[in-house]
This record gives C-alpha cells, structure tokens and sequence, in this order.
C-alpha cells in the first residue's frame, strides 16, 4: 500500500491550534463500502469517479493530517486501488437477514461501520457511501469543522446533471449542480462511534441514512448539517433505492429502523425522540402495530428542488415570519418594484382546517390537499409577464405550505424574506388582539400553539401558566420551523432583516439587493406610508399591556426552559440570555 499518511499520534484534543484554525494533528478514518467488477456498470462507473476524487483529496492533505480510506467489500469484489487499507471482509449480506424477490447482495449499515476498528487508532470518523465523490479540500474541510466543536455533523451532497457523465473529475467538481435534500457524508468522533446502536439496515434501500443521522443527533452535543457546502457531489440522481422491485428490502429496513427507535426511545425518552426529522411514522406505526405509511411527493422528481427541469421558473418570493411582524407593510413594499407582484397572504390562505391538520395530525394526511397551493401558485404565476418575479408575504407559508412549494419549485430561484420583529413587541401586540387567549376570536385557524401535538416547541397543558406561555411558545416554534426549512432547502435565497431595518430607506434597499430586485424610485414614499392596520381591533378588545412587563415576562419564560435545545435558536437569533 501507498504511504499517503503521515502517522502521528498526539490525540487532537493535545495539540496547538495552527495558521489554518484547526489542531494541528488530526486522525481522520474514512470508511467506504466498495464493489467489485460484477456491480451494475453505473454503480462501478460511480465509483472510479469516487476513487479518483478521494486519491486527488488526499494528495492536497497537509501533512499534519492523518487520512486513513478503508474499504468494506465483500472477499470476491477486490478494488484495483493500492492506497486503501482493506477492513475484514464482510461475511454476510442483507440477503442472509429475510427472503426477497430480487437478489441484491447488500451490505448492512452496521458491518460498514465496524469497518472504522478500534476507536483509539483515530480522531474522527467518516463514513460516505461509493458513489459520493468529494472535492479536493474534502479533508481539510473534516479537520476545520471538527476543531470547530462539532463533534457530528452530516454534509449535503450536490447532484452534478447527467450530461456531465463522462467529464474530467475537473469538470465534475467545479459543476455547481443543484442540492440533493437527503444526508450521504456523516462525520463524528471516535467517541460518538463507540455509542452507537448498531442497526442492520440494508444499503442502496430507502431510510438507510436517517438511523445513523438520527443517533448523530442524539448522541452530539454539538450537532450540524451543513447544507450549503459544495464538499462533496454525486453524478445523475437516478434514485434507484425507489424501485418498486424493491419493496421487500424497504419493508425490512422499516422493521430494522422500528428496532433501533425503540432502542432509542429507552435509552433517551420518548420526548427526544419525538423531536427527530422524519421519525413520527415509525413511532405512529410502533403505537399501532402496522405498517409504517409515509406520504410520498405528487411527482416522481426528488424533494426539495434538486430536480431538473426544461424550462425556467419565475422567481418566486415567500416569508417566513410570525404573523405582526410587518408581512403585510413588505408585500406592499415589494409590490413597489418594477417587476414583482406581490400580495400580503394570497389565496387560498391555507389556514382554517390546514392549520388545524399540520398542528393535530402528521403532515402527510393533508400533504396532497395542501398541493392546491402549488397549483394557484403555478395560475398565477402563468399570468405574468416575462421576467416579473412572484410574491407571497403569508405568516402561515412556514406553517402549512412551505413543503409543498419546496417540493414542487426550483430552490435557485426561489427567495424566502426571514422577517423579524422585537418578540418582546410581536408579543405584546398578540396579546392586545386577544391572539391565544380564551375568547373565541379565530386565532386557532391561524396559529399553532404550543399544545398541539406537532408543535415543533412542545409544552404541555398543565404547564401553560398564562396566555404569555401560548404566545412566547408559538413564536419559539416559528424560529424553529424556520430553522429547519433553511436546513432543508439551503439553495434557497433566504434573506434575513428586521421590520426596523426595511423600515428605513438603507434597510429597504438592502433587502432589494439581496432580493436581486428593481428598488423602487418612490421608496421614500412607501416606507412614509407605513401604517399599522391593527389599531382599531385592538381598541375594541381592550387589552393593553405594558412593554416593559412584556420584556420581564419573556425573560422569565426564557429562564424557565433554558435547558431545553429547541429553544436554542430563538435565543441565539433574537441575542436573549438563556440559563
């Protein structure tokens, strides 16, 4: 085998922080399960592609870095690659675990990951599958972020078009591509490894990924998917893992996964558990002894944008706010560009009955009857002139449709405006309308409180003290739900401002810019003609209530809930103290 390490073996945690801002030693393992000349073509053509990406990753390796590429392979699959130190090899397949139509001699998860060996040769872990090739700086990457704190994370591959098949890895790599939605590149410390539930899920079947992810999640204390690297690609997105053929190994994974939650659920609590990404299924179907059921997209296109399409969509705009945060003051300053028609929560509004289903039930019972969005978006948006731009300022795109617009519409050209407000002010003008409280005004065909079941900042009845708790919990939950959907779609234009900010003339043209928008001539005049258009509601309620007590108040409920992580990001992005 080729030397392309250099041993060292002072432990990472030992060593003095360089030029670069990571430590000075670090022990990278990488673990790939490999195929031999009797795979399907594409799959070996994937992996040249693969391989030669990994050898050129590890010829820009400083030499302070140690890279260790093992190979998981079957004895009669060899890879004609001579810098890979080869693990034991597997002794069993998917095949030996059930009975099924089509045989395909598959690895399991956790034999890949036995792979890594012992836990003291190495710092951090990684594991990709062989068709995920990386860019040259790949493992610079790994030690930058590592000594950063992460002690997990999962990077997000870009899917290169298939008309690049066959270019030089050059080419290949400098491709932008588009974002794939799902999780191929996991990283974690050698102590994350040794914690681990192994889980006999099948590879190249659906929900190989979210076990591991899901234990990453779990197990770090410092947790990230990083969305937005372009550190690694793949070649073509044929999705082969949905084939129906398939069905059999799809329905072993469910059993197996169901296996490692119920692990999970004893070891940490129900209640973490339940805060996991694409858990609720299996959990419902655990509760119900059935099958699990998920509610798979209208098209046959990959989720989240990352499909390719014929024709250019118009830019599209959204926001994700709270609701009085001034949603409606910027559809009417958008509406003031040349070339953007905007509307402040345009029909259908999607509250009512949709609110009430994406609060009480799983999303997928109102996943296609929700898709009525998607198609009075495509209307309007046929009626538009060429290069005018669509806008849609709702409170509610966050909370009951921003999954079928993702589903359904090209993440390039999509912006969502990130608008906020002082909590301590969108909260007390919840109150003086009355928003959460007991009389029957509507509320709840608009908001979600945190006592519905699929509140994503769950508190419990007997714990709501006062209206302020439904308020402070609902706005806590906006923060997160946003937090997830930039997660999930991180080739959105997503854009962060304030309702102070746009309110100034500097502010305003700012957003513009970020927008790639016309800004307005008559701006001065839009931003004068602000207005708040709650007055008259809130005199006829009754109800006001000081800012100061307000404050006291949210600080209070801070305290109250500092331990608890989802309230994480409503802290750090509003700079409140927490604990």
């Amino acid at each position: 085998m080729v030397e392309n390490v250099l041993r060292l073996s002072t432990p990472l945690s030992r060593v003095e922080i360089g030029e670069r801002g990571y430590a000075a030693a670090v022990r990278i393992r990488h673990v790939i399960p490999t195929v031999g000349p009797s795979a399907p073509a594409e799959l070996v053509e994937a992996q040249d592609t693969t391989l030669r990406s990994i050898e050129r990753a590890l010829r820009c390796v400083d030499s302070d870095i140690e890279v260790d590429v093992r190979a998981v392979r079957f004895p009669d699959e060899p890879v004609d690659c001579d810098w890979i130190t080869d693990c034991p090899m597997l002794d069993r397949s998917v095949l030996d675990m059930g009975e099924f139509d089509v045989q395909r001699r598959l690895p399991l998860l956790s034999d890949v990951l036995a792979g890594l060996g012992d836990s003291s040769e190495y710092d951090v872990a990684v594991f990709t599958n062989v068709d995920i090739s990386v860019q040259p700086m790949f493992y610079e990457l790994i030690a930058e972020i590592a000594d950063e704190g992460h002690d997990a994370f999962s990077i997000t591959r870009r899917t290169v078009q298939p008309r690049f098949r066959g270019s030089s890895l050059a080419r290949l790599s400098a491709t932008g591509g588009t974002v794939h939605p799902g999780h191929d590149c996991f990283v974690m410390t050698s102590e994350i490894v040794d914690r681990l539930e192994p889980c006999a899920v099948s590879l190249g079947v659906r929900w190989v990924a979210r076990p591991l992810l899901w234990q990453l999640q779990l197990h770090a204390a410092n947790f990230r998917n990083f969305g937005d690297l372009h550190a690694t690609f793949h070649v073509g997105d044929d999705r082969a893992w949905v084939n129906p053929k398939l069905r059999d190994y799809e329905e072993y994974n469910e059993a197996e996964v169901k296996l490692l939650i119920e692990k999970l659920v004893a070891r940490f609590g129900r209640g973490r558990v339940e805060r996991l990404k694409s858990v609720e299924p299996f959990l419902r179907a655990i509760d119900t002894d059935a099958k699990v059921v998920t509610w798979p997209p209208r098209s046959n296109t990959v989720a989240y944008g990352s499909r390719a399409v014929a024709s250019v969509q118009p830019r599209l705009i959204f926001s994700a706010n709270s609701g009085r945060a001034g949603s409606s003051y910027l559809a009417s300053l958008l509406d003031a560009s040349a070339r953007i028609d905007s509307e402040h929560e345009r029909r259908p509004q999607m509250v009512g009955s949709w609110t009430r289903q994406v609060a009480y039930d799983a999303r997928r019972v109102s996943y296609q009857g929700r898709l009525m969005k998607v198609d009075a978006i495509r209307e309007e948006i046929q009626r538009l002139p060429a290069g005018w731009t669509y806008a849609d300022t709702s409170h509610m795109f966050v909370k009951t449709f921003a999954d079928v617009v993702f589903d359904e519409f090209q993440h390039e050209r999509t912006s969502v405006v990130v608008l906020r407000r002082d909590p301590a002010e969108t909260a007390k003008s919840f109150f003086e309308l009355d928003f959460m409280g007991p009389r029957p005004r509507g509320w709840y065909d608009w908001f979600i409180p945190p006592t519905a079941p699929h509140s994503t900042f769950p508190i419990p009845p007997d714990e709501i003290e006062d209206q302020f708790d439904l308020i402070f919990g609902y706005l806590v939950d906006i923060e997160n739900r946003t937090e997830r959907l930039r997660e999930l779609a991180p080739a959105v234009n997503w854009c962060d401002t304030t309702l102070d900010e746009i309110a100034t003339i500097d502010g305003a043209s700012a957003l513009f810019d970020a927008l790639g928008e016309t800004v307005p001539t008559d701006l001065s005049r839009i931003i004068s003609a602000k207005v708040n258009s709650r007055e008259e509601p809130k005199s006829t309620i009754d109800q006001p209530v000081g800012l100061s007590f307000v404050r006291d108040r949210l600080a209070q409920f801070v305290e109250r809930h500092a331990a608890r992580r989802d309230l994480e990001a409503f802290v750090r992005v509003h700079g409140l103290e927490a604990g």
